[in-house]
């Protein structure tokens, strides 16, 4: 458990180190979490209960996720399972089916939160033109 904390607080401190401050450019409000392997996916006090635990968890994984759109939670189980007998044959229908009802989620969600319009960074179009500037 201890390692995959410390490997959230990579990504995230790497993610706020970046070369502008996603605090502060405002793009936070256009992303969304997507929480994978997160096999009590269907269950709401279970995701509630591990968003509350992401809020608590660490001053920077919470400042993020707290900033953040959203938290989705998703299961995407292997399908491409060595076929040996008929029990991984059943392994990978039911695991089909766990990805499916995680891809509804996801687009459900995408349908209905995310129609706003895209992001821009407001420095960009100066950027691009020093970037191409011939």
């Amino acid at each position: 458990m201890e390692d995959l904390q410390r490997k959230k607080q990579k990504y995230l401190t790497c993610l706020k180190g970046s070369i502008f401050n996603i605090f502060e450019i405002g793009i936070l409000e256009y992303v969304t979490i997507v929480r994978t392997k997160f096999s009590n996916f269907k269950n709401k006090n279970e995701c509630d209960a591990d968003k509350k635990q992401l809020h608590n968890e660490n001053e920077n994984i919470a400042k993020i996720v707290k900033s953040c759109r959203d938290v989705v939670y998703v299961d995407n189980p292997p399908t491409n399972i060595h076929i040996i007998d008929d029990d991984d044959l059943e392994t990978i229908n039911t695991n089909k089916k766990i990805r499916e009802r995680s891809r509804k989620i996801i687009l459900e969600y995408l349908d209905k939160e995310c129609q706003m319009e895209c992001f821009r960074l407001k420095t960009w179009d100066q950027i691009r033109n020093r970037l191409y500037r011939k």
